[in-house]
């Protein structure tokens, strides 16, 4: 689950200070002493104990228990340049002794970690300096939080999670775009597709997004919630804000539904509209007055209307040119979705998706094609770069780490 936080900081744009403050205020692994009903809940639902499953992929713990001992909150940005071999060397041999001295500690032990480090020989600013290292070696930011080392196998949590929740939780402050991409793609995609792909041929498109049906179901652990929820086919996503698909296929490419049978024979045979009409033909009959605006916006902020008959006096409600219906302005814009073109594999796709979407046109074939797709994108690169940032707020960053996956 990926939670929202208004005005929460990023470490792009804001000091690593208040990155800080905002983690300690909301993520914490430290056991409450003061509540015994608490207490009892975190030892029994957050803190980890070692078991074939964590071990299954060596002796180590595949989910990193236990964790590092600190005594404050730390965000470190990975370093320009990689420390030499043998700091590097220095900096795992601080570690490992540290790590086999919290070993030998009994399950009760309490002990500060000034104690821990004067027993593993480490002094603090060299331990801080190796996790540090170890940390941000993948060249991605990290952050560690504070704790003792009668926490180390405390998981993260936000209390006011905790108290609703009840159960375990793993909180974590997203350090940037490409760790929240790759967490989402590992969880839900990654063992999914290796599943799909080892099959080895080529199924046919129904075949196969059956097969993908099937792999979301088989390979992944159900809950007991998510199971009663199927069967009893109840919703399991709801959203405050509408989703809408905006077809962005090449018009030779697109594809279409037809009219019911009732209205299809009610046409002449010579008669070519057979097709129901959608949001791009809405979108070039719009009114003069929003001319200038972007089919992303128009597909964002209106909705066909029950209403045939415009009142003018209602401005939330706009009437199409060319006999089309009414439309009426959403209370909350709606979130678009489209077809995600490679620039390099498709190029041609790729430009005619961001110009259908981004930039304004009555006549799709005239307005956006002068002599390729590619040619009228690069004229108009600014305009559409600009209108994007609405609606993509990673948007130079996210495509190139789908790109890696």
């Amino acid at each position: 689950m990926v939670a929202w936080v208004d005005n929460a900081p990023s470490i792009e744009n804001n000091s690593l200070q208040e990155v800080k403050m905002f983690i300690e205020n909301h993520i914490s692994c430290e056991l409450p002493e003061n509540d015994d009903h608490l207490h009892r809940l975190f030892c029994t639902v957050q803190k980890h104990t070692h078991s074939v499953a964590c071990k299954k992929h060596g002796q180590k713990c595949r989910f990193h228990f236990p964790r590092p001992p600190l005594k404050q909150t730390i965000v470190a940005k990975p370093p320009s340049e990689p420390p030499p071999a043998s700091v590097q060397e220095q900096y795992s041999a601080v570690l490992t002794a540290v790590q086999e001295e919290l070993a030998k500690l009994k399950p009760d032990e309490k002990i500060s970690l000034d104690e821990l480090l004067q027993r593993a020989s480490v002094s603090e600013t060299l331990y801080e300096k190796a996790l540090i290292w170890i940390s941000t070696k993948n060249g991605q930011p990290a952050v560690l939080l504070k704790r003792t080392p009668a926490e180390v196998n405390i998981n993260n949590y936000n209390r006011h999670l905790m108290l609703a929740w009840q159960a375990n939780l793993d909180v974590q402050f997203v350090t940037n775009t490409y760790a929240c991409v790759m967490y989402v793609a590992s969880k839900t995609l990654g063992d999914i597709l290796k599943a799909v792909s080892a099959s080895g041929e080529h199924l046919g498109p129904k075949t196969s997004m059956k097969s993908v049906a099937k792999k979301f179901l088989t390979h992944r652990e159900v809950s007991a919630q998510e199971a009663i929820y199927r069967l009893m086919s109840l919703p399991l996503v709801q959203g405050s804000r509408q989703i809408v698909f905006v077809p962005t296929d090449l018009p030779e490419q697109r594809t279409r539904l037809f009219k019911p049978l009732k209205l299809l024979q009610m046409l002449e045979d010579d008669d070519a509209d057979v097709f129901m009409t959608g949001i791009l033909e809405y979108y070039a009959a719009r009114p003069s007055k929003l001319s200038e605006m972007t089919l992303a916006e128009f597909a964002s902020k209106y909705k066909k209307s029950s209403i045939k008959t415009l009142d003018k006096s209602d401005e939330k409600k706009i009437q199409l040119q060319g006999g089309f219906d009414v439309m009426s302005q959403r209370g909350t814009p709606a979130i678009i979705r489209y077809h995600q073109w490679s620039e390099k594999k498709q190029p041609s796709q790729y430009y005619h998706s961001q110009l259908l979407l981004y930039c304004p046109w009555r006549d799709e074939k005239n307005d956006l094609c002068y002599s390729s797709y590619e040619e009228t994108y690069n004229a108009n690169k600014e305009l559409i770069e600009e209108n994007r940032k609405s609606y993509e707020y990673h948007m130079n960053i996210i495509p190139a780490k789908f790109n890696v996956l």
